[in-house]
């Protein structure tokens, strides 16, 4: 074989192994990492979905079907520790409440109207990932912009205050606990209230865990954590995190330096509330 006959072989091979490379994930310039050509499956076969040539999904989705990209194929799965959250984007508001799936658990719900459905990956393991799936509470067709692995660059370090500590098991919503409205004078919008929590093993068969958050002695919840609340003012918990934040809004910080907060829910144990500044 002569030098240049190599030197092209060498160049096609290349060519070759980049083009399959794309086809299976598309690399972003902007260092996000698209998955949205790898949800292709379904749990159920009564569900359609179809990739458009404008590169968006339709998915016609039945009640927890689910729309699912598998990653095991052969045997292998996706270590997705590299980066910090998994996004949706949906070209047109979600027409039901929705949620993600990662592997068996719940990661992240959305209430209907919103346009982006994002999972943090803060205090989950997700470096075994061997399928995700997006599922609607109720039929529906939802229109897919994109789908996404995203982290952000890093940002200044954060400065937690304890504001309360404790240990509340709220079974099956029987019981709660008040933060004190003297303790949010310190809060500006924009900071976070960290809850740090387990999920209690005593749940019954349904695997689903859920904390409310409300202006205490009000029936309003707050503002910051809207879009992933269901009918009853509700929000899904993961049980392969530890964590969940709710970015606090003006409204939010004026209400709870007046009404402090209440919190309860469904078979989790909250055991401390951080509020996250920078």
């Amino acid at each position: 074989m002569t030098k240049n006959r190599f030197s092209l072989l060498k160049t096609l091979l290349a060519i070759a192994v980049s083009t399959l490379m794309l086809s299976c994930t598309e690399v972003k310039t902007d260092g996000n990492l698209d998955l949205t050509s790898q949800f292709i499956d379904k749990w159920n076969i009564n569900e359609d979905v179809r990739h458009n040539d404008d590169g968006t999904i339709t998915y016609d989705a039945l009640t927890w079907g689910g729309l699912v990209a598998y990653f095991d194929q052969d045997g292998l799965s996706f270590d997705m520790s590299g980066y910090d959250k998994l996004i949706v984007d949906f070209v047109e508001p979600a027409e039901v409440n929705c949620q993600l799936m990662i592997n068996d658990d719940v990661v992240a719900a959305g209430s209907v109207g919103i346009t982006t459905l994002e999972c943090s990956f803060l205090g989950i393991n997700v470096s075994k990932v061997k399928q995700v799936a997006l599922q609607a509470a109720d039929h529906a067709v939802f229109k897919i912009k994109r789908i996404y692995l995203t982290k952000t660059d890093e940002e200044q370090p954060q400065k937690a205050t304890t504001i309360w500590e404790g240990k509340c098991a709220f079974g099956n919503w029987e019981n709660g606990f008040v933060i004190d409205a003297d303790r949010f004078n310190i809060a500006m919008p924009g900071d976070i209230l960290e809850i740090v929590y387990t999920t209690d093993p005593k749940t019954p068969g349904d695997n689903v865990w859920r904390i409310k958050t409300i202006y205490s002695s009000t029936e309003h919840t707050l503002e910051g954590n809207a879009n992933e609340l269901d009918k009853w003012g509700a929000m899904t918990v993961s049980r392969s995190s530890t964590i969940h934040h709710i970015p606090l809004t003006a409204n939010d910080i004026d209400s709870l330096r007046v009404y402090g907060l209440f919190a309860n829910g469904y078979y989790t144990v909250v055991t401390k509330c951080n509020l996250l500044q920078w």
